[in-house]
């Protein structure tokens, strides 16, 4: 697993917590729109994994946008490879691997109770859209 992101109410508050008590790091931020800030990636203290900030959720979202937003995410060599062996053992999705908004590739799916399984390569293969990485990405 390679990084786990959960709805936050309040950055600053998680930021007190995670980066300032127990000294997680800034890894990448972006949004929906360049100018927004919808995800904050902060790394271990100790590592490359690190936990999504999933912000600007409305206090009401239904079951479906809170198991989308609440996720965690399997790292794997090769994006392509792996959904066509999901698809070989039965996966059945008109989805397709993406270049996401943090340029890497990456597959979603959902467990029965709209949990998403993401699945992500380890560096991107191109430039994020709005704010650079500031640390070392994962490596194999």
């Amino acid at each position: 697993m390679i990084h786990a992101g959960f709805i936050v109410k309040d950055r600053a508050v998680e930021d007190r917590f995670y980066r300032d008590l127990l000294g997680f790091r800034m890894y990448w931020h972006g949004g929906f729109k360049d100018a927004d800030n919808d995800w904050w990636e902060i790394q271990v203290p100790d590592g490359t994994d690190w936990i999504e900030y999933m912000l600007n959720i409305p206090a009401n979202a239904n079951a479906k946008e809170r198991g989308i937003q609440n996720h965690f995410s399997l790292v794997i060599p090769e994006i392509k490879a792996a959904v066509a062996k999901l698809k070989a053992d039965g996966l059945q999705t008109t989805d397709a691997p993406e270049i996401g908004r943090d340029g890497k590739w990456s597959f979603d799916i959902y467990d029965p109770d709209f949990t998403r399984v993401e699945f992500m390569e380890f560096k991107p293969v191109k430039e994020p859209c709005c704010n650079p990485y500031t640390a070392e990405h994962p490596k194999p």
